[in-house]
Formats: C-alpha cells, sequence, structure tokens
C-alpha cells in the first residue's frame, strides 16, 4: 500500500501516472526511472539481499550499479527470467551492448529531446508493472511465511 507521499507522487497532479496519461513524457521519464531504480533496491533488501557494497579501500558504502544489481544470482532468482531480462535490457546496456540503458540515459542527462516520447516512455510504464507484479509476490510470500510461523509457535507452545 502506498503512504500518502508515494500516492502524491504517483498519481498526484504532477505524479507520473498523470503526466503519462497527459502525454507529458519528459515529465514522466524523469521521475519514474528513478522511482522503477528505488523500487528495485527496495525489494532486493526485503528479501533479505543487501544492494550496498564496499567498494574503495577506504570501506565506504556504495550502491551496485544497476547493470551490476540486476546480474547479481540473488537479484536474478528473485524475478522470473522474463521480467529479469527486461528490466536488463530496458534499464542498462546488457551483457552484450543490445539493451535500451534508459536508466543511466535518463538519470544522466544522455537522453535527447526527442527520445522522451511514447516508446520508451511506454517501457518504463511497463517496467513499472513488472515491478509492481514482483513486489505483490513478495508481499504474499512473506505473509504466507509469517502465517506458517506462527503456526508452528503455536503448536510448539501447545506440545509444551
Amino acid at each position: 500500500k502506498c503512504t500518502g507521499k508515494q500516492e502524491q507522487y504517483m498519481h498526484g497532479r504532477g505524479g507520473f501516472v498523470n503526466s503519462f496519461g497527459n502525454q507529458a513524457y519528459y515529465q514522466f521519464l524523469c521521475m519514474a526511472v528513478p522511482y522503477i531504480e528505488e523500487s528495485i533496491r527496495y525489494l532486493v533488501q526485503l528479501v533479505g539481499y543487501n544492494p550496498v557494497q564496499l567498494k574503495d579501500r577506504d570501506g565506504i558504502p556504495t550502491q551496485y550499479k544497476m547493470i551490476d544489481l540486476l546480474y547479481r544470482d540473488e537479484v536474478k532468482s528473485l524475478f522470473p527470467p522474463n521480467i529479469i531480462f527486461t528490466l536488463q535490457m530496458i534499464l542498462t546496456y546488457g551483457k552484450f551492448n543490445t539493451g535500451l540503458n534508459l536508466r543511466n540515459d535518463v538519470v544522466h542527462g544522455i537522453l535527447q529531446w526527442n527520445e522522451f516520447n511514447r516508446f520508451n516512455s511506454s517501457l518504463i510504464f511497463l517496467t513499472i508493472f513488472n515491478i509492481s507484479g514482483v513486489a505483490i509476490w513478495i508481499k504474499n510470500r512473506n505473509n504466507t511465511e509469517v502465517k506458517k510461523s506462527n503456526t508452528k509457535k503455536k503448536a510448539a507452545v501447545k506440545e509444551e
């Protein structure tokens, strides 16, 4: 469930869902792409994986690059193969430089003005739906695990 702030960000007057519907593709992509990245990192943490690595010799934690994160075995096991492939090809340049790399192009200001279009926006919108489906699956799985755990605890208490 979205918090009030998340709901406003997604659906409010200036939210990215409305931006897509109003064909304001520049606004949509600039808001939706960071939201997708944050969502992926959140889902990875939710299932117990750390999206942060110790990178430099000083031990300063940094986030994995999106391409490195999406190709980690732990993350690939989190998403169904067709969704992980879609995320890799839309958000990064992929292993063989065949992806669209929309994440980097939007976040770093590389995307050309004419590329803020319906096609790229539709791909990002599709990506949001894919991530939402995985989030619902994780939530349901976690709820099932909690129920099973509670049932086992109650059974153990009854045996005592």
